[in-house]
């Protein structure tokens, strides 16, 4: 029996637009599995509470940051910064002083790429951070924010911090933090690197004074 004479009593009659239907809806549905955009979350049981759209559904990205894979839960972290925003400003603050360096890491790159003004202080207060990798996504964080309090706490770490790697970010991040590029020698004289970080100090404090932060102008000196 042929295909066609297999079919016939389908192809016939009411049965014909019936079949015509479900034969159209199927064609539209494999074409939007193959060319529906990528919301870019990829997969993972994470993304899937992401995708699923539900205010509630903060609660449970909030229960997997206490995953015990780490990867699982600083992907958690990074999640509620995109489904909250600025309202995840408060868990990122509080993940910052996390026993788990990974989720102290991602918790700082978030409070940049949040962007609110507010991140400043509990991203200064995380410059003494004791792992540098800690501290080198702090630096990129507050450039993010272009501010002059965070710019003018970076500039302790140029000179005081332990990781040669910190005091290369810290210096670019200040750079990027004010639109400015400053000249930093680590292989000059001391007299020369003390003037270089002194106009970076002096310029930070007066864009922090022009944003009504209270700095202490003695230490530009």
């Amino acid at each position: 029996m042929s295909l066609t004479s297999a079919l016939s009593p389908y192809l016939e009659g009411p049965r014909r637009y019936i079949a015509l239907g479900a034969g159209i809806a199927l064609v539209v549905f494999l074409g939007w599995l193959a060319y529906a955009p990528d919301d870019g979350l990829g997969d993972s049981p994470v993304r899937d509470v992401v995708r699923a759209g539900n205010k509630k559904n903060v609660a449970k990205l909030m229960a997997f940051t206490k995953d015990p894979d780490i990867n699982k839960a600083s992907e958690a972290l990074t999640q509620l910064a995109r489904v909250q925003g600025k309202g995840a400003r408060e868990i990122m603050e509080k993940m910052l002083t996390d026993p788990r360096m990974e989720m102290r890491l991602a918790a700082a790159r978030q409070l940049g790429s949040i962007g609110d003004g507010k991140n400043c202080t509990p991203l200064c207060n995380a410059l003494k951070d004791e792992d540098p990798q800690v501290r080198t996504a702090v630096c990129k964080s507050l450039a993010q924010l272009r501010s002059g309090q965070g710019a003018l706490a970076m500039c302790d770490l140029i000179e005081k911090d332990p990781s040669p790697e910190v005091k290369q970010v810290a210096v670019s991040s200040v750079n990027r933090a004010m639109g400015v590029v400053f000249r930093y020698d680590f292989g000059a004289s001391p007299g020369v690197r003390k003037v270089q970080l002194g106009n970076m100090r002096k310029f930070a404090a007066a864009v922090a004074v022009a944003s009504g932060k209270q700095v202490d102008i003695s230490k530009t000196n």
